[in-house]
């Protein structure tokens, strides 16, 4: 095979790929985000009750008459906040990688997109002209006459182009002879 046709459809699979994974990396990064501030509360939250010296609870008796009992807390019971702020400390430093790890993962996913955003809005008209040349392929015509982007969706857009550009890059390298892309 053509190296030209393989590193055409190898940029095309990895861009579609990566593109795919833009709704993964918005989770995991809106799952870190709240888990950070919510073990920042929880964290605070133990701090009061290790500085209070007791923890006060409420109940409802015979389901309608509101207690408050106060428990006041003894050396192991503050051993055990403090070593609950500990695995906290723990447990935060390491969703802050993971948190930081999926930021870079999402700036890269927009650098590179950025890039083939651009590309696309600049060349699309000119690369579907292009297209509408390719005559070894039957089922082209009627794939560029079904598409429609009335949504303006740009991820819908990138994938229609980088198909454009495969098939005709494998038109240019595997056409027969006397066949050319129409410009």
């Amino acid at each position: 095979m053509n190296n030209k046709v393989e590193s055409t459809a190898d940029e095309s699979i990895e861009l579609v790929a990566l593109m795919a994974t833009k709704p993964q990396t918005e989770q995991q990064i809106d799952y870190y985000e709240n888990m950070l501030i919510v073990s920042e509360e929880i964290y605070e939250s133990i701090q009061k009750r290790i500085k209070v010296g007791s923890i006060i609870n409420r109940s409802l008796v015979l389901g309608f008459i509101p207690i408050k009992t106060k428990h006041v807390l003894d050396e192991l019971d503050i051993s055990k906040l403090k070593l609950e702020l500990q695995e906290i400390k723990y447990t935060v430093f390491n969703q802050k990688q993971y948190y930081q790890s999926w930021l870079d993962r999402k700036k890269d996913y927009d650098l590179r997109m950025d890039s083939v955003y651009r590309e696309c809005n600049q060349n699309f008209d000119e690369v579907l002209e292009k297209a509408k040349g390719v005559t070894t392929n039957p089922r082209l015509p009627q794939v560029i006459k079904d598409y429609k982007n009335p949504t303006n969706d740009q991820e819908l857009k990138v994938q229609f182009y980088l198909y454009l550009k495969q098939e005709i890059n494998n038109f240019e390298v595997h056409g027969s002879k006397g066949m050319k892309v129409a410009k």
